[in-house]
């Protein structure tokens, strides 16, 4: 019988992880070895897993009851075999298991529950165990007929305290020889078990420094039937000793305390800038870098200079790794690099010490975008865009580049189909020579490179008319009453007191006045213009902004007598197309 209650005692260790014996262990009465080959190869293959591989019988164990699940010991080495130290509970030789103050009764379906004083009773419907998610774990609990030892055994951690990262040892002391120890924590949660700490050997401690509102918790890989325990093992670690029929539950709690923090030395600082100017409206940044420009942490010419190390020795020693860098935001990610986007840039210097990652030096700096083409359109200066051959167009306002921060920039420049023509904008564009009618430039636009870069966007010109230069003019008999091309007057002029019906020619105007004027077909009303404010009259600047400029300036025809006109003329004569 003694032999059958060992089996007994097994199969509840092992229930949860052999489903098909757990029902067995249930319900009914106490299984007997049978002598069909069946029961002997389930019951063998049962003792073969748990001797051979001990860690499969220690995940989660269902319980009957927190009474019957405590009457589980953990006998010495030397105590007879039928109470082995694995959880598995002792018979007295003469005794029936279902009547033994410590053993665990179970009935059969339809059967009375026994009613022995220290067991628990359980009835499995349909074979299933009952369970509780705060049951003690098999082996870590004292019988409930054991007596406890005397002084008690007491459980430490060497060195106390461990510093965060280090090795730790924990240790038990017990009255003699013939005792067993087992130190453990039981895991509650998702997957509730026991994790095994090995006594007097190195473990490697990964914990935090604790804080008024969390326990100390701290990593251990731990592997228990194939499944990995969370790594976050509790501080309610506990030693079990058993010797004989004396038993005691202690406390091992671990202090864990937070290792030196690192003492650093040396420069940490972003170097060898593209742009190290003062600043301008032009330029979004001092010390600046451009986008493509590689960040480099080593050699001379690197772009970070870094000579920081850690001078922490002795009792207060870091224990730090090697010092990295990491970069990230201007495209960059952590790994140092060339950078792609405009914006600012991180560098880290970091040093995993004692499991722990620390940040020792932060800086930051500039990565300043591509150059770029203001938002001025193209605009000629003439109204239909029209010139004759060889002539030179112009635009109204030409556009700049913005950002250029030190760079070295071409333009911006007329460029035809996408190839860049020489001279600035002011020049003008060479318009091509006139062959026949029609003709037309097409595919011009405005750009400018920075560093052998082209800049975006390019702005788009309006196409070009072209002419033949001898007989293409913008002026018509409408601008000058009854005067002909060839009799527009086109010098400058500083004039008072003489005759009018005239026509002259300039490209700007600064007094207009007289007996009234008519200026590039447009009549203009009062006595005229002047810049100076005489006679009360509008400055010509804004009596001239509304008129559209011909063959690029004006024809003034001066109806009456003239009493003040001043000109100049900065094309040298009347408009390419019409000379």
């Amino acid at each position: 019988m003694k032999r059958n209650f060992r089996f007994f005692g097994l199969c509840l260790a092992v229930a949860s992880a052999v489903s098909f014996f757990l029902v067995a262990c249930g319900e009914g009465d106490i299984i007997a070895l049978g002598d069909t080959s069946t029961d002997r190869g389930q019951i063998g293959e049962i003792i073969t897993t748990c001797t051979t591989n001990p860690e499969k019988c220690i995940p989660q164990v269902p319980s009957s009851s927190s009474q019957g699940s405590s009457n589980v010991p953990s006998s010495d080495s030397g105590s007879d075999p039928s109470s082995d130290s694995g959880g598995i509970p002792s018979s007295d030789s003469g005794s029936d298991p279902s009547s033994n103050s410590g053993g665990v009764s179970s009935s059969s379906q339809g059967g009375t529950p026994s009613s022995n004083s220290g067991g628990a009773s359980s009835s499995s419907q349909g074979g299933g165990a009952s369970s509780s998610a705060t049951a003690p774990q098999p082996g870590t609990t004292c019988p409930a007929d054991a007596s406890p030892l005397s002084p008690p055994p007491a459980c430490s951690w060497s060195p106390s305290p461990v510093v965060s990262g280090d090795n730790a040892t924990v240790s038990v002391n017990a009255p003699n020889e013939d005792c067993t120890k087992r130190v453990f924590s039981v895991v509650t949660g998702f997957r509730v078990g026991v994790a095994e700490f090995p006594e007097g050997e190195p473990i490697q401690i990964s914990g935090t420094r604790p804080t008024s509102n969390a326990l100390v918790t701290f990593s251990w890989p731990l592997s228990v039937a194939n499944n990995v325990w969370p790594e976050e093992i509790p501080n309610g670690i506990q030693s079990i000793v058993t010797c004989g029929d004396r038993c005691s539950v202690v406390s091992c709690p671990i202090a864990i305390t937070a290792p030196p923090a690192p003492v650093i030395t040396g420069t940490f600082a972003f170097r060898e800038f593209d742009y190290t100017g003062t600043g301008t409206a032009n330029c979004s940044s001092n010390n600046a870098y451009f986008i493509g420009t590689n960040i480099t942490v080593d050699g001379a010419n690197s772009k970070i200079n870094n000579t920081l190390s850690i001078t922490n020795g002795g009792a207060a020693q870091a224990g730090c790794g090697d010092i990295t860098v990491e970069v990230s935001g201007g495209g960059l990610t952590g790994t140092p690099g060339a950078v792609t986007t405009a914006g600012v840039i991180t560098a880290r210097a970091v040093a995993t010490c004692r499991g722990t990652l620390h940040v020792l030096r932060e800086i930051t700096a500039t990565v300043v975008g591509p150059p770029t083409l203001s938002t001025t359109a193209c605009t000629w200066d003439t109204r239909n865009d029209t010139w004759g051959g060889g002539a030179r167009a112009t635009v109204v306002v030409a556009p700049t580049i913005q950002n250029q921060c030190g760079r070295t920039c071409t333009g911006p420049y007329f460029a035809v189909g996408g190839t860049p023509r020489t001279g600035a904008l002011s020049v003008g564009l060479l318009v091509d020579t006139w062959t026949s009618d029609p003709q037309t430039m097409s595919g011009i636009t405005i750009g400018a490179s920075c560093g052998g870069t082209v800049l975006a966007p390019s702005r788009e010109c309006p196409n070009i008319v072209v002419k033949d230069p001898s007989a293409t003019c913008e002026y018509t008999a409408v601008m000058c009453p009854g005067t002909a091309i060839t009799q527009v007057t086109t010098a400058p002029q500083n004039l008072a007191g003489v005759a009018g019906s005239r026509c002259f020619y300039a490209t700007s105007i600064t007094d207009m006045r007289g007996g009234g004027w008519i200026v590039n077909g447009t009549v203009v009303s009062g006595s005229g213009c002047n810049n100076g404010g005489e006679w009360g009259l509008p400055t010509c600047t804004t009596v001239l902004n509304s008129i559209e400029r011909e063959d690029g300036g004006y024809y003034i025809y001066a109806m009456g007598w003239i009493n003040n006109f001043v000109t100049t003329n900065t094309q040298n004569g009347l408009h390419p197309n019409c000379r």
